[in-house]
């Protein structure tokens, strides 16, 4: 299954590159189909029953929020795909807390991705217009995960 995905994502990342759009409306899907398959073939311990739901949940926004992304010029597609995808990292973001113990000195590992945020922010909302609400919370939304 691995040496597939492998296939698939390398041909993705030829088609994006090439601005070859058939491409990418089949190997986009099939990617995170794929990788769905292998979540759920992998066996797990039935404590890490939650965590795989919650990361297969993730995968499956991800996946319709990529479908609606690739519908072309329906405005309505891109704040559907965008909001889809966003909630993919809810569920992203739910399976790493369910995963992590927290102590105070994480506080502190995480002050590099909390830095990237704040350039990145500071960066992004003087291009991004009236996109600077929306860019703010997908940006919280990614570090946080």
């Amino acid at each position: 299954m691995l040496p597939i995905i492998l296939i698939v994502a390398i041909l993705e990342t030829l088609f994006y590159y090439f601005s070859f759009g058939v491409g990418n409306y089949l190997t986009k899907p099939l990617f995170l189909i794929l990788v769905i398959q292998l979540w759920i073939s992998v066996e797990d311990k039935p404590e890490n029953k939650i965590v795989k739901r919650l990361f297969i949940s993730g995968l499956l926004f991800s996946l319709v929020g990529d479908m609606f992304l690739l519908m072309p010029g329906k405005e309505e597609m891109f704040w559907s795909g965008l909001a889809t995808v966003l909630l993919a990292h809810v569920w992203y973001s739910s399976g790493f807390y369910y995963l992590s113990r927290w102590q105070k000195k994480d506080i502190l590992m995480a002050m590099p991705s909390i830095i990237v945020f704040v350039i990145s922010i500071t960066l992004l909302t003087k291009q991004a217009g009236d996109f600077t609400i929306p860019v703010i919370v997908y940006a919280f939304a990614i570090t946080f995960m």
